[in-house]
């Protein structure tokens, strides 16, 4: 596909007349998107879509809606990636994909568990993300005790209470976190106490 210099899809003329619509001259296709825009050609919102050019254009949004008649600007929504294609009488053929993303990263946690005690060996395994729908988080990092820590880490702790805390960052689109920070508090057991054995002997009479 080809862009103009405002970022319009043009296609390619393949037959300069309506063969059937009168003779009118038809022009490129031309897809025009508008709406929210984000960070790295996504779109943080609904996205209308607007074709010019050609002749009895029939659109679709492959996946979602069936190939229909355009009669008017139509949007597209949801989070994302939505490939638009609209075809004209003439042969023209345009596509485009839309890109959305509406809600920012979630901080999570899934070790250790809310609440959790666990012996001091091996060690605490930490595992954490940040998960996004559509664009990504461009960062998610973690704390242990106010230090850095790696998702994945097993990380030998002394007998008592630590604190993990897990930070994302805004999504590729621009979106901030949804859920930025998550703090997490669990116990580490001391060992247990060790029982030893006692002799007895028996007095001689």
């Amino acid at each position: 596909q080809n862009f103009s210099d405002d970022g319009a899809v043009v296609g390619a003329v393949n037959d300069p007349t309506d063969g059937g619509g009168g003779g009118g001259t038809v022009g490129d296709l031309t897809l025009t998107l508008s709406g929210q825009q984000g960070s790295n050609s996504w779109y943080t919102g609904p996205v209308t879509v607007t074709a010019t050019g050609g002749v009895r254009l029939v659109y679709e949004v492959v996946g979602e809606k069936d190939p229909t008649g355009y009669q008017e600007p139509f949007q597209v929504s949801g989070t994302g990636l939505h490939t638009v294609r609209v075809t004209s009488a003439d042969g023209q053929t345009e596509e485009v994909t839309v890109a959305i993303d509406t809600v920012g990263p979630v901080a999570t946690l899934t070790s250790p568990a809310p609440g959790q005690s666990m012996p001091a060996a091996p060690g605490a395994l930490i595992n954490f993300s940040c998960p996004d729908a559509g664009s990504g988080a461009t960062t998610c990092t973690a704390k242990l005790d106010g230090s850095p820590v790696a998702s994945g880490s097993t990380v030998p702790l002394p007998p008592g209470q630590h604190t993990v805390v897990v930070y994302a960052g805004p999504d590729l689109a621009g979106n901030p976190a949804s859920v930025p920070t998550l703090t997490r508090t669990f116990t580490v057991l001391g060992a247990p106490a060790t029982v030893g054995t006692i002799g007895v002997s028996k007095a001689q009479d």
